[in-house]
């Protein structure tokens, strides 16, 4: 796995090479970092079946220097109000509002709404934390296919840029 790296549009060079470690996941370590300007970066890799992939975005200056600092917290963010195979979707105390099924008010997925709201801060770092199986939602399938919901890639995947 390569990281590559450019400063305002200039050529692409590799700044670190990783082997896949446990999970999929690589790790690198930049020594000589210039941390007083942004970077555009690519994590580029070949498959097991020899096809090439590459993911990019830009890593942001250091705001040191600014005087403030945005950061957006997501945790725990459900894809469902409630779950696609139990109840009917009908309210289920008398003063609540029928949500439905499959209808807006049940699914939040691709959470356009709240990600409008973030974009609205421009926050400079987004974290998510996502708590790994503890309810069944969407469905308890869900939970059984993968126990690593990780919001920040599935629903909001157009912050990291």
């Amino acid at each position: 796995v390569r990281l590559e790296g450019r400063v305002d549009g200039g050529q692409w060079r590799e700044l670190a090479r990783s082997p896949w470690g446990v999970g999929y996941t690589a790790q690198f370590r930049v020594d000589a970092w210039d941390a007083s300007q942004a970077w555009d970066y690519r994590v580029r890799y070949r498959d097991r079946e020899g096809l090439d992939h590459e993911h990019s975005g830009i890593v942001q200056k250091d705001p040191k220097e600014e005087d403030g600092f945005t950061i957006a917290h997501l945790s725990c963010v459900m894809p469902t109000a409630r779950g696609l195979e139990s109840g009917t979707g009908e309210a289920e105390l008398p003063v609540a509002e029928p949500l439905g099924r499959y209808t807006s008010k049940n699914l939040h997925f691709p959470h356009t709404e709240l990600a409008e709201h973030i974009a609205s801060h421009e926050p400079e770092l987004l974290v998510t934390r996502s708590t790994k199986g503890i309810r069944q939602v969407p469905t308890p399938q869900t939970i059984r296919r993968s126990t690593t919901y990780t919001s920040g890639i599935c629903g909001f995947g157009h912050f990291v840029t």
